[in-house]
């Protein structure tokens, strides 16, 4: 078999290296978009395009997101005509990024139009591409998120080394990306009402832009349990900051975000999380070992956040080790319903199906 998995790599997200590896382990040859698109002999042999994030258009000035998206459906009407089989991979209810969001929302519902296939990681996205996209439920496929046991270098993370036996705060978790979106300027002002001693807070991961950065350091300006590290994360250090945190923590806006590789690398390591209730939480079969919870305004999300917060502390408090041992419960959960071995076998179903329709 012989397709595109676009995009075929990424130096910022595992969830790309991992499905792409699993498929090459199962004889799958696999190219990327632009080396199909420049090769008729290729073209010929590609029998199915899988995309992943397609619908993002960026672009930091309006003529370019326009040219993006005049680019992007030319390309998916080519392939359509020429017989290809389209994949998507549907990962956010909308693009995080509010620039232009109509036309985003156009492309989305292209894709969904253009698609032979749907994959998503989480049983809400269905309810979504029925009520707003008027998909055909024969398109969708339900394939869990893969997990990423095993797959970060040095990441044996000791639970029992990893409990504190002092008495010392809460050590609190932001890693990834750092973007608007992500409500960190609200993660920010809940943490402050909270005693310096009680908590402490790091944010670790590379700004969307400097401006960005240097209104997160006004913002914590004065606060000596928040520290900023803003710059990338490599991979050889994630597993290290991931270690020494007692629970990842990521307000995420519902608005837009169903899925979360952060969510599933923090199981993967063996921590628990502090999130609100996305697609990736809604479909743990228990809750008992996560600090999740729904909002429906911003000043809600403040006092649930802060509530999530303060009972992980009162436990911390009570139990030192509770939050790893919560975090453990979620490895073990992830390695068999997150199952990777599994996950690539329902993809390969995937295409098998559409090649024989």
């Amino acid at each position: 078999m012989k397709i595109v998995f676009e995009p075929i790599s990424s130096y910022s997200n595992k969830y790309v290296n991992i499905l792409v590896n699993l498929l090459k382990e199962q004889h799958v040859t696999i190219y990327p978009l632009n080396v199909m698109l420049k090769s008729i002999a290729i073209f010929r042999q590609v029998q199915i395009v899988h995309f992943n994030w397609y619908e993002n258009l960026q672009g930091r000035f309006i003529v370019s997101i326009y040219y993006r998206f005049l680019r992007k459906v030319l390309t998916l009407y080519l392939l359509s005509i020429c017989g290809k089989k389209i994949v998507w991979t549907m990962h956010n209810r909308m693009p995080h990024d509010i620039k232009m969001v109509n036309l985003k929302r156009k492309m989305m519902r292209f894709m969904v139009k253009r698609s032979n296939a749907i994959v998503i990681h989480s049983k809400v996205t269905e309810e979504i591409l029925l009520k707003s996209f008027n998909c055909n439920k024969s398109k969708i496929y339900h394939i869990p998120h893969p997990n990423y046991i095993d797959s970060y270098p040095n990441e044996s993370i000791s639970f029992q080394n990893s409990i504190a036996k002092a008495k010392r705060p809460l050590r609190l978790l932001f890693i990834g990306a750092v973007k608007p979106y992500k409500n960190i300027e609200l993660l920010l002002d809940v943490v402050k009402r909270f005693d310096c001693d009680d908590i402490e807070l790091l944010i670790a991961g590379k700004p969307s832009t400097n401006d960005y950065g240097n209104i997160l350091k006004e913002c914590s300006a004065g606060f000596a349990n928040i520290k900023l590290e803003l710059d990338f994360i490599s991979d050889q250090e994630l597993p290290s900051y991931i270690g020494s945190a007692d629970i990842l923590i990521l307000p995420y806006d519902l608005r837009s975000s169903l899925n979360s590789g952060t969510v599933m690398l923090a199981f993967s390591l063996g921590r628990t999380v502090i999130c609100p209730q996305i697609g990736t939480i809604d479909d743990l079969d228990t809750l008992e070992y996560i600090y999740t919870y729904d909002y429906a305004s911003i000043e809600e999300h403040h006092e649930k956040l802060f509530s999530s917060i303060s009972l992980a502390l009162v436990q911390h408090s009570y139990k030192k080790d509770i939050l790893l041992e919560k975090g453990q419960k979620m490895k073990e959960l992830v390695a068999v319903y997150n199952s990777n071995d599994n996950i690539v076998e329902q993809l390969k179903y995937v295409y098998n199906t559409l090649l024989v329709n």
